[in-house]
């Protein structure tokens, strides 16, 4: 019975610091997400948009149009990635907790 005992404890213990592991994991990926849709990717956007102008009115030359449009791509795979990787953690943590957290319909924010 002892032996029994510790074997759950230690089960519930590894239990409790997968869920603090994962919510702060779902914590940092949500802030990274966010970050890029609401600063990044608006900013490299306008770079983009920019630099294309000043290719079109003759002061930027095509490299630099390049360049914007290479960043603006980067910008794009970073939050396709972090997408993927707060789906992950999501799922992470559901199962951590053994729960549902948004109905079967977890959304990036």
């Amino acid at each position: 019975m002892q032996a029994d005992h510790r074997q759950r404890l230690a089960a519930a213990a590894g239990l409790h610091q997968d869920m603090l592991t994962s919510d702060e994991w779902y914590t940092t990926l949500t802030a990274k997400l966010r970050a890029l849709r609401d600063e990044v990717l608006p900013d490299m956007q306008e770079a983009y948009a920019m630099t294309e102008e000043g290719y079109r009115a003759g002061r930027v030359e095509l490299l630099r149009v390049l360049e914007a449009q290479r960043a603006l791509l980067d910008s794009r795979l970073s939050e396709a990635e972090a997408v993927a990787t707060w789906t992950r953690a999501v799922a992470d943590l559901e199962r951590a907790l053994g729960t549902d957290l948004a109905g079967g319909a977890a959304h990036a924010p």
